[in-house]
């Protein structure tokens, strides 16, 4: 059985409430205390000890960041979810919470909806992520004891294989900490098929590239050197990932990128300004009839897809508000099937960590067009969701670790040599 405890910490009596409606009608989820500020919740995380924090930005005494600051300095073994309001500042203290080590965040109901409405919006954005935390962490509850029979007549019973489960701790990284604890297997998880590693060493250092090494066998798809575009599908863990992507495209890497991060408004322009910030290339918050230029990273927009048109010689930025697709707007199947028919071929996608399948069907478009595809490796996703359908589709063209992913784009797209394919454009 399987029991996530969570503390519930906000300043706000009616959003503790809201919160604790929504979390404790769900099966396997207990609201194990609530606090109104982050001094009473470090009490209560070492009380109660809870698997997982959702945790309010902006609360006094002690706010969301101090609280964290805390929980790392304490080395307090919980994980983090922000709880955060649709503002600059929220976006702003949300993406300092990132960085200083939450699993995510989930944006507050507007409040001019009614109490139920609001619980039902909860439900639907933050158990999911719960859900997600306690997969990747692999939190169980022991089950009960059961006196072994004592009849002659009954069977022995084998010992099962003892395996490690992990649940996080905060580190100034802002990458969780897995300490090992016990429970039991039947048997040894096996990798996934066709799984093989990036073979570009050693890791990264001061934004270049290290010489790539020959691949253990030929890429499979695109054309050699006439890759035009880069596109990027992220989702949980996400702008972490991405600082440890972007910025490491050297000054003169001149194709342009769209990348999809799956994030409401305020929060994208927050981050395309961040990415900006620390970058060599030019990365926007992308905007509707924006043309598509070398050396650009469009960040598609809160709450809008992202596609590419076509205006004579110019290639374009087109955005739209229709349906979201994997329960995503922005989802990154948009983006990739609007590259697939625009580009064919002559593209590199890249799926990163992130929950749920979004971005299979656009890479699946894209591999009939001949494209080449990278997949970040389960060991360095926040959750290996997103990667894992590709991975295990057998359409990745190279696994790497994160730190390894910004060299792959350079090599794969400046450098490299590789069969020439029919693009299917």
């Amino acid at each position: 059985m399987i029991l996530i405890k969570v503390l519930v910490v906000d300043d706000s009596i009616v959003f503790r409430k809201i919160l604790e409606e929504a979390l404790n009608k769900q099966v396997g989820i207990r609201v194990v205390g609530t606090a109104k500020n982050g001094k009473e919740a470090l009490q209560l995380i070492r009380t109660h000890r809870p698997h997982l924090v959702v945790l309010d930005v902006e609360m006094p005494e002690m706010n969301g960041i101090q609280t964290l600051d805390e929980i790392r300095r304490q080395k307090l073994n919980v994980g983090v979810i922000m709880f955060s309001s649709l503002t600059l500042e929220g976006a702003r203290t949300t993406l300092e919470a990132l960085s200083k080590g939450a699993f995510d965040f989930v944006p507050k109901p507007s409040g001019t909806g009614a109490f139920a409405e609001s619980v039902k919006k909860i439900q639907e954005d933050l158990v999911p992520k719960i859900r997600a935390y306690a997969e990747a962490q692999r939190i169980t509850t022991p089950k009960p004891y059961v006196k072994p029979a004592t009849a002659p007549s009954a069977p022995t019973v084998t010992p099962k294989t003892t395996t490690a489960t992990q649940r996080p701790t905060l580190t100034p990284q802002g990458v969780p900490q897995r300490i090992a604890t016990q429970t039991t297997s039947d048997k040894t998880p096996s990798a996934p098929p066709r799984m093989r590693t990036c073979a570009i060493t050693p890791a990264l250092k001061s934004g270049t590239c290290a010489t790539p090494q020959a691949m253990p066998q030929p890429m499979r798809s695109a054309r050699a050197g006439q890759i035009e575009i880069v596109g990027i599908g992220v989702s949980t863990g996400g702008p972490n990932a991405l600082n440890e992507v972007i910025p490491r495209l050297p000054a003169n890497f001149n194709l342009p990128v769209l990348l999809v991060q799956h994030m409401p408004p305020v929060f994208t322009t927050q981050l395309a300004n961040r990415l900006n910030e620390k970058s060599k290339v030019r990365v926007v918050e992308a905007q509707e009839g924006m043309k598509i230029e070398p050396g650009t990273v469009y960040l598609a927009p809160g709450d809008y897809h992202m596609e590419v048109t076509v205006n004579g010689t110019e290639r374009l930025i087109t955005l739209n508000q229709k349906p979201p697709e994997n329960s995503c707007r922005p989802a990154a199947d948009v983006t990739f099937r609007s590259i697939a028919q625009v580009y064919g071929g002559r593209s590199l996608a890249v799926i990163m960590t992130g929950m749920g399948q979004d971005g299979f069907k656009g890479i699946q478009e894209l591999k009939t067009k001949g494209a080449c595809v990278i997949a970040q490796n389960q060991e360095t996703c926040v959750v290996w969701g997103m990667p894992k359908f590709v991975v295990e589709a057998g359409l990745a063209d190279r696994i790497c670790p994160l730190n390894e992913i910004a060299c792959a784009i350079v090599e794969i797209t400046m450098t490299s040599k590789r069969p020439m394919m029919e693009s299917g454009r």
